[in-house]
């Protein structure tokens, strides 16, 4: 069986928007805790920037890793389309210049039997 559009489309297109949301949701709640986390950590530290241990060097290294990755995270779950956008992408991939004259022929045909039903009956008569 030949499929115009392959079922696990649609289920794959379910799948997209609880990915979405659960990436929007770790991403943000890890970048938002981890910056809180450095800030009060800052404060109570006492951290003088111009003279830090190779620790707390450790720290601001991972500490921005971390925000790096939760930013990317939110664009990667930002750029996820939606179920709705995933079934217009489907049918815009359907119409195609030699789907359109493909249909347009047929519907020609359709109007001539049409026609020439009609024609035939109505000489009948």
């Amino acid at each position: 069986m030949t499929y115009y559009i392959n079922p696990m489309w649609f289920y794959l297109m379910n799948v997209s928007n609880t990915l979405q949301i659960l990436l929007l949701v770790i991403s943000i709640v890890l970048t938002v805790v981890t910056i809180i986390v450095t800030a009060v950590w800052f404060v109570d530290s006492n951290v003088d920037i111009t003279d830090m241990t190779d620790n707390e060097k450790m720290i601001i290294r991972t500490v921005k890793k971390i925000v790096v990755t939760g930013t990317i995270t939110i664009f990667i779950g930002l750029l996820i389309p939606s179920k709705e956008t995933c079934i217009e992408i489907m049918i815009a991939s359907q119409i195609t210049r030699e789907n359109v004259s493909t249909t347009k022929e047929e519907i020609y045909k359709i109007i001539d039997y049409i026609i020439d039903k009609v024609n035939g009956e109505e000489s009948e008569e």
